[in-house]
């Protein structure tokens, strides 16, 4: 029912062809501000496609009612292209990241002045590089003045995302290669998605990291210092973040402060899925797709229930890896307790229950069918 298809279109053109291609894995983190894409391709179409060209995925449904039946899932643009021979076989490698890599890896000086969050990353994205950038919800702007954003023979980037986390924003890049900013936190539960053992989880994986976990956070501004102390982390680890570029009130550096404790000992729980989003079913279902979300996508708050992990609430989505060949695609989703990102406000969801613990198989299956979800078993 589903396909992917991949399409190429030289460097400052919009003219698309498409590619053959053997296998896709393309990445989206909260993380990073841009995709990443890794692509394999027959050696024959290597004289198709140069350093710096365009490259978009899109997938094709005919249950998608709109958009005549596609949706694109990443832009980018070339980074690097490789040409391998492997026991007899030959292929090529293209590596690939949003367009926004041209503001990361670019380095100048300037300066804005009483402008809005979303003013100044379209003066620093469109102005200089022609990337259009969003506000959800659109048509208004919510952010919060910044007095004086300033940077020499650099790149404004770091200085923009911390901006945007100042103010509990999330910025990253969207499935057309813009720039959107949008507060952190969405309910996918609203387009019926669901992780739930038993029901479309195929492998399940938890990770605990101290490499960047601290005893003590510090958070300077001007005169002002944010202090957060984890009591899980019983050492003299300290990390201090000088952030007085930017101004912020007593409430903005403890937040930060805390932010940064719930971000660095975080516990990461992975799963696999078949798809890349919802099922056919779960599509079908809907009378429109028009703006609904079809892909599993950072930033959403969904419903899990992972009895094997000890997890029965609402996560957030820190990361997903999309993988495909021709006729088989899956992918492999990172989940984080939102106050990760979204701070203190976040911990209310840890009381948000699935619904689904102490229910017998057969409600499993009931529930798994009401979000049209066929069941697997977990590896």
């Amino acid at each position: 029912m589903s396909s992917i298809v991949i399409n190429v279109a030289p460097a400052g053109g919009k003219v698309f062809k498409p590619l053959q291609w053997n296998r896709v894995h393309i990445k989206k983190s909260l993380d990073e501000i841009c995709h990443s894409l890794t692509l394999e391709l027959p050696i024959s179409q290597k004289d198709l496609l140069h350093k710096h060209d365009t490259i978009e995925v899109r997938f094709y449904n005919k249950l998608i009612t709109h958009n005549s039946g596609n949706l694109r899932v990443t832009t980018v643009r070339i980074d690097e292209i490789t040409d391998t021979t492997d026991s007899g076989r030959k292929y090529i490698t293209v590596l690939g990241r949003s367009p926004a890599r041209d503001i990361i890896d670019s380095t100048w000086t300037g300066k804005t002045e009483s402008a809005t969050l979303l003013q100044v990353a379209e003066t620093i994205a469109k102005g200089s590089f022609g990337i259009e950038v969003q506000h959800l919800p659109r048509g208004v702007d919510y952010t919060e003045t910044i007095p004086v954003f300033a940077w020499d023979c650099e790149s404004p980037w770091t200085q923009l995302v911390n901006a945007a986390e100042n103010q509990g924003y999330v910025f990253t890049s969207n499935e057309a290669g813009e720039l959107y900013l949008t507060k952190s936190g969405r309910d996918a539960s609203q387009w019926h998605f669901i992780l739930a053992e038993g029901m479309n989880i195929k492998s399940v994986e938890t990770t605990e990291s101290g490499a960047e976990q601290f005893h003590e956070y510090v958070v300077v501004s001007s005169k002002l210092e944010g202090r957060a102390i984890d009591p899980l982390c019983n050492n003299n680890r300290i990390l201090t973040l000088n952030l007085s570029d930017f101004k912020l009130d007593q409430e903005k550096v403890n937040r930060r402060a805390q932010i940064e404790l719930y971000r660095r000992r975080r516990r990461t729980t992975t799963v696999t899925v078949s798809g890349w989003g919802l099922t056919d079913a779960q599509i079908k279902s809907f009378d429109t797709t028009y703006e609904k979300e079809l892909f599993f996508n950072p930033n959403f708050l969904i419903p899990v229930y992972i009895p094997s992990a000890g997890l029965d609430c609402t996560m957030m989505i820190s990361e997903v890896e999309y993988r495909a060949e021709p006729s088989v695609f899956d992918c492999t989703i990172s989940l984080v307790n939102p106050e990760v990102y979204m701070g203190k406000e976040g911990t209310v969801f840890k009381d948000k229950k699935s619904g689904l613990k102490g229910k017998k198989s057969s409600l499993l299956e009931q529930v798994a069918k009401r979000h049209n979800i066929t069941p697997v078993k977990v590896r």
